[in-house]
C-alpha cells in the first residue's frame, strides 16, 4: 500500500545529521512511504527544508512558526511571526501546507520564558501567531499542520472559529480529550497518528474512537519513536499503519491508502510525473495488486525499433493502490531527476500473476506499454490501462 508520513523534521539536527539524510530516505521509500510532510519550527528550518526538497522529491514541505521556540524551548515571541508569514508567501506554490503551527500550553513551556510576561500573556501571543497562520491560510487556499499539546481544545477552537470553514487542519498527534477530537473531525479535519501509538494508550483510545476516513499516519521523526529511546524515522510510518490497523480490527491490506485521504483532499503533494491506473474490465474493478515497472531506453539508441535491441534503464518499482493507482511511481529520492529526460520509456505491467491470483489462467504474462516523451515534455504523463485476461487497451490520459 502508499504510505504517506504526514509530519516529520527531517532537516539538520542534533538527531539527525545531514549526512544520514539520504539514507533516511531511501529506507523510507523502500518501507512504502512514498511522501514525507518535512514541517519547520522557526524561519531558519524553513529555509533548510525548502533546500532539501529541491534534492529530494520525497520530501513535501511545509512552513510555519511553532508554539514553542526551537532555541530556547520558551513560549514562541512574535519576533519570528512577519518573516515567516513573507516566507510562506514567497513561496507559496512550494509549499504544500502550513506548519507546524498551532498551540503549547504545557506548564514547563510557559515557565521557561526569561522575561516577567504572565502566562496568560504568553497564550495570548500564542494565539496571535497561529491565527495569523490561520489567516494566511485561509487566504493562500493551504491547509494547516497543527501542533496542539495540552491545548487540544483550544487548538480545535481556534481553527474552527477562524478557519471559518475553508480551511483544512490535520491536528497531528493530538493530546486532547476525544470529544474534542470528534468535533475537529465533524468540522472536516483529520488527525495524524505517530508511530509510537503502541506505548501511548491515549492515542489508542483516540484511534478507536475516531473513524478511521479521519485518521492519517505520521511519525513526528526524529522524536516519538515506537521504541522509546530511540531515533524515529519516516520508515516507522509502517508501524502506525499496523497499529491503527489492529486497534480498528482490520488488516493492513484492508487499510485505506494514505493517499486516498489526504493526497487529494488536504495537501498538494508532489506525485510522480508519471502515473497509471488499471481497470480490471473483466470484473469491473479497480486492477489492485498489479506489480508496476518503470523503464528508459538507453539515450544512446534513439528509436526503439525491432531491428535494434533497445537496452532498458530501470527507474521505479510500483504496486497499483486498491483504486487501481500507481500515482507515486516516481516520487522517491533518486528517480525523479529521470523523467525530466526526454525519451522512450516502457511501463511494465504483471497482468499473468495479477489474474493467477483470481484463478484466471490469462493470454498476457506481462503487458508492456512503450510510449515517447519530447524535449519539451509536459509536466505530467498519465497512461491507463484497461485490462482483461485476453486482451488490454491503453491510452494517453489525464
Amino acid at each position: 500500500m502508499i504510505l504517506i508520513d504526514c509530519h516529520a523534521h527531517i532537516y539538520p539536527s542534533p538527531s539527525i545529521p545531514s549526512t544520514i539524510i539520504p539514507t533516511l530516505l531511501s529506507t523510507a521509500h523502500a518501507s512504502g512511504v512514498r511522501a514525507i510532510l518535512n514541517v519547520s519550527e522557526s524561519p531558519t528550518d524553513a529555509l533548510a527544508i525548502l533546500h532539501l526538497a529541491s534534492l529530494h522529491p520525497i520530501l513535501n514541505p511545509c512552513i510555519g512558526l511553532h508554539p514553542v521556540c526551537p532555541m530556547t524551548h520558551a513560549s514562541v515571541t512574535l519576533d519570528d511571526l512577519q518573516p515567516t508569514l513573507d516566507l510562506i508567501r514567497a513561496n507559496r506554490d512550494r509549499i504544500v501546507a502550513i506548519g507546524e503551527c498551532g498551540l503549547d500550553f504545557s506548564p514547563h513551556v510557559l515557565a521557561t520564558t526569561t522575561t516577567d510576561v504572565s502566562i496568560e500573556d504568553q497564550k495570548e501571543v500564542q494565539r496571535t501567531v497561529f491565527r495569523a497562520q490561520i489567516s494566511m491560510a485561509r487566504e493562500l487556499g493551504l491547509p494547516l499542520n497543527v501542533h496542539s499539546r495540552n491545548a487540544g481544545r483550544h487548538a480545535v477552537d481556534e481553527v474552527v472559529r477562524h478557519g471559518g470553514g475553508q480551511v483544512r487542519a490535520l491536528f497531528h498527534c493530538f493530546d486532547g480529550r476525544t470529544v474534542h477530537a470528534l468535533r475537529a473531525v465533524e468540522d472536516g479535519h483529520s488527525l495524524s497518528v505517530p508511530a509510537h501509538v503502541e506505548r501511548n494508550d491515549h492515542m489508542r483510545r483516540l484511534v478507536r474512537a475516531v473513524p478511521i476516513e479521519a485518521l492519517v499516519l505520521e511519525t513526528d521523526s526524529p522524536a516519538l519513536s515506537p521504541n522509546k529511546d530511540d531515533v524515529n524515522e519516516p520508515a516507522n510510518v509502517v508501524v502506525a499503519c499496523r497499529a491503527v490497523a489492529d486497534i480498528k480490527g482490520l488488516t493492513v491490506q484492508d487499510m485505506p491508502d494514505t493517499e486516498s485521504l489526504v493526497g487529494p483532499t488536504i495537501f498538494k503533494m508532489h506525485k510522480s510525473p508519471i502515473t497509471t491506473h488499471v481497470l480490471d474490465t473483466t470484473h469491473g474493478i479497480a486492477g489492485a495488486g498489479v506489480d508496476v515497472t518503470l523503464e528508459l531506453c538507453n539515450p544512446s539508441q534513439p528509436t526503439a525499433s525491432p531491428n535494434s535491441a533497445p537496452v532498458w534503464e530501470h527507474l521505479a518499482n510500483g504496486v497499483t493502490d486498491k483504486d487501481g493507482r500507481c500515482s507515486y511511481l516516481l516520487s522517491g529520492t533518486d528517480t525523479a531527476a529521470h523523467v525530466l529526460r526526454s525519451g522512450i520509456y516502457r511501463l511494465t505491467f504483471g497482468s499473468g500473476a495479477y489474474f493467477a491470483a483470481k484463478g484466471i489462467k490469462g493470454f498476457f504474462p506481462y503487458i508492456y506499454v512503450v510510449f515517447e516523451i519530447p524535449a519539451d515534455a509536459n509536466p505530467h504523463y498519465h497512461i491507463p490501462v484497461l485490462l482483461s485476461p485476453y486482451s488490454y487497451s491503453t491510452y494517453r490520459g489525464t
